[in-house]
């Protein structure tokens, strides 16, 4: 079956059945696009990738540094876009 089955946890893994042929795959949290203003006409998008050795960086026009838990996890509350990518991904 192709039924979904999301796990949003503290780390920002997911778990979803994806119907294919290799299995369920294992997803985790990346990258997020958040926006801050009154609206999407005026404001600022900015967006916080996790780095191996740093945790998770925010990238802020020329500003590039490594964000602390509370901001990030306001950031991801009110992103716009969440990226994930395969933990497990078959080898090609």
């Amino acid at each position: 079956g192709g039924d979904g089955d999301g796990d949003g946890g503290d780390g920002g893994d997911a778990a979803v059945a994806t119907g294919a042929l290799d299995g369920v795959g294992q997803y985790e949290l990346y990258a997020l696009v958040s926006h801050s203003g009154m609206n999407t006409q005026c404001g600022h998008y900015v967006a916080h990738v996790r780095h191996a050795e740093h945790g998770w960086v925010l990238f802020n026009d020329r500003l590039v540094a490594k964000c602390d838990a509370d901001a990030f996890n306001k950031a991801r509350q009110l992103a716009y876009g969440y990226f994930y990518r395969r933990r497990d991904a078959p080898q090609q």
